[in-house]
């Protein structure tokens, strides 16, 4: 288990997922690692964000180079990584619905 991972020496962990302690200025994490026993790091990634928050560039280390997300200049996403396979691009739809009396 590397050091960084903050897992005790000697304990039994199959898998982990880890993100930094700190955070940016604007609040996201600039990066995302998955750790498995048989075969360490299997994705390590750091995360851009621009000014208005958006994330502009998902770049790696190891493991799958995931799609970068795309937004419309008001700030929506509107493509991204499919879950489950992060390498292909996926629309984002939003769906709005009004739950309160009409």
């Amino acid at each position: 288990m590397p050091a960084e991972s903050g897992v005790p020496a000697g304990a039994n962990i199959v898998a982990i997922r880890a993100w930094p302690d700190g955070l940016d200025a604007l609040g996201n994490w600039p990066a995302y690692n998955e750790y498995e026993s048989a075969g360490g790091w299997v994705l390590r990634q750091t995360r851009t964000h621009n000014a208005a928050n958006d994330i502009t560039d998902i770049a790696k280390t190891a493991g799958a180079d995931w799609i970068d997300p795309v937004h419309d200049l008001a700030g929506n996403m509107q493509t991204g990584p499919r879950p489950g396979a992060e390498t292909t691009r996926r629309p984002i739809r939003v769906q709005v619905s009004c739950t309160g009396d009409r």
